[in-house]
């Protein structure tokens, strides 16, 4: 069985505060294990105000 296509790396997500891109949610897998992105450790998300 080969790599999938995209089964490793990051997925970023960012949000227009009025000033600047901010980062809103960030998901990384550095080892491609095969693994689809909704399974990927997520390590960051933001919080509504």
């Amino acid at each position: 069985k080969g790599r999938g296509i995209a089964d490793c790396g990051g997925v970023y997500a960012w949000v227009w505060d009025g000033k600047a891109f901010q980062i809103s949610d960030q998901l990384e897998m550095p080892a491609c294990r095969g693994l689809g992105a909704e399974e990927w450790p997520q390590l960051f998300r933001s919080r509504p105000k």
